[in-house]
């Protein structure tokens, strides 16, 4: 699989829907060499429906509207990010995926250091989170191994 081949998802709900247009024009402008777009909402469309595919997961909890999502999407391999995270530089994906599968990651997340978990160093600057940690995931932009 070629890293614009793998689907980014936007995961948000429609009382955020203030945020989609600012989100999109922010992503497109910064992140390139992404794969297709599929925008996920409870029932509202965003305004730029027509450039993305778009998932209606109906009302309901944060993970019950994703696993209906994720069912409905047929790439083991997505992007995943919420609409409250807002690319303000480049974002280059290139080497995400050879160091995604060199590792043998569930997930590969692009985020800042935080007093909310702990990781652990790989090299260079590449971390993982410690099974001590007080949380194993974050809603940054992540690369996911949905199996």
């Amino acid at each position: 699989m070629k890293i614009n081949e793998i689907p980014v998802i936007l995961h948000s709900m429609d009382s955020y829907s203030r945020f989609w247009n600012p989100w999109y024009q922010l992503f497109n402008l910064h992140c390139k060499n992404h794969g297709p777009i599929i925008f996920l909402s409870e029932e509202k469309e965003p305004d730029f429906v027509n450039d993305v595919t778009h998932i209606k997961t109906g009302k309901g909890e944060w993970g019950e509207r994703l696993l209906i999502a994720l069912e409905q999407i047929e790439s083991e391999l997505v992007f995943y990010m919420q609409e409250d995270f807002w690319p303000c530089k480049q974002i280059d994906l290139s080497n995400m995926l050879d160091t995604f599968i060199e590792y043998g990651m569930d997930a590969l997340r692009i985020s800042e250091k935080s007093y909310l978990y702990n990781l652990e160093h790989i090299r260079d600057n590449l971390f993982k989170f410690s099974q001590k940690s007080n949380y194993l995931m974050t809603h940054q932009f992540s690369l996911w191994n949905k199996l």
